[in-house]
């Protein structure tokens, strides 16, 4: 699958454990009052060179984090009991919301999310919709996070977990990409594959957008180690998107306090995370 390409060069610039904490934490290693991003490159490979001690040595705080996604799962599994709110829920509500306004319209929903973690968009589904047992959720992940994922969900039928792409003519309502694109390589060439399995909704969340040519930055904020990531043009992401059928309806920004470029100049400065939502054309 052509997904097994970007799965290896994402470990060449990001290594599995520090993906896997990234995805099952959800902003769990955020560093207040510090700048978040350092440095311009070319892409992704030339900051792991430039920032070579870089891998991540937390298998307590991923067993942390696999413990608390249990915890949620558990009361989320509960209708009747009203969902807490969090510091991101702002950007974890926009799921829920769309596939209520989907599930109006037709019988079930099926969803692809692209670096879904332990699971958290499906949990945010199920204790967000009354109807929640009329969807089918794929979340594609690393082998290491799906592993934990897997004991937690073990036997629930709605939701299952792959390291590698659906077949291409394998068509979802919704597929989401939630804070994930921007570690990709190769990420034009996922966006594609990406857009097309969406039959109908291509969902962009809290990805950091510029009108500035993209380039490859080092992440400093998830406690003392460094990403490669991606700060990425605006205006490409919409004509990769166009060119696969697909135009933005819908369009907004994420207050980020301590996402914070104080040390990039003002073309490449950029304050908040954006979402973008794709319908099919």
């Amino acid at each position: 699958m052509p997904f097994e390409r970007f799965r290896k060069a994402l470990k060449k610039a990001l290594p599995a454990r520090a993906a896997s904490a990234l995805r099952a934490g959800r902003h769990a290693y955020l560093s207040h009052g510090a700048t978040t991003f350092e440095g311009i490159y070319k892409n992704l490979e030339e900051v792991a060179r430039a920032h070579p001690h870089r891998d991540f040595d937390d298998e307590i705080i991923l067993a942390q984090r696999e413990r608390e996604a249990a915890e949620k799962w558990s009361a989320g599994q509960n209708w009747d009991r009203f969902p807490k709110a969090e510091p991101l829920s702002p950007i974890y509500n926009m799921m829920p919301l769309l596939l209520a306004t989907i599930l109006e319209r037709k019988a079930n929903a099926r969803v692809l999310d692209f670096g879904g973690g332990l699971g958290g968009g499906f949990v945010d589904c199920c204790r967000s919709l009354p109807n929640a047992d009329r969807i089918e959720f794929r979340v594609v992940e690393m082998r290491e996070t799906q592993a934990r994922a897997k004991k937690i969900f073990s036997p629930e039928p709605r939701i299952s977990f792959s390291h590698t792409l659906p077949p291409g003519d394998e068509k979802f309502d919704l597929v989401y990409v939630g804070s994930a694109l921007q570690y990709i390589p190769e990420y034009k060439s996922l966006m594609r594959e990406l857009a097309e399995r969406a039959g109908h909704y291509l969902f962009l969340t809290n990805h950091f957008l510029s009108d500035c040519p993209t380039f490859a930055t080092a992440q400093k904020n998830m406690g003392g180690k460094v990403l490669s990531a991606w700060i990425l043009n605006h205006q490409e992401i919409l004509d990769i998107a166009a060119a696969q059928g697909f135009r933005l309806i819908y369009r907004s920004a994420n207050y980020q306090p301590y996402h914070r470029m104080d040390n990039f100049s003002e073309t490449h400065r950029v304050s908040d995370s954006t979402n973008l939502l794709f319908a099919k054309a």
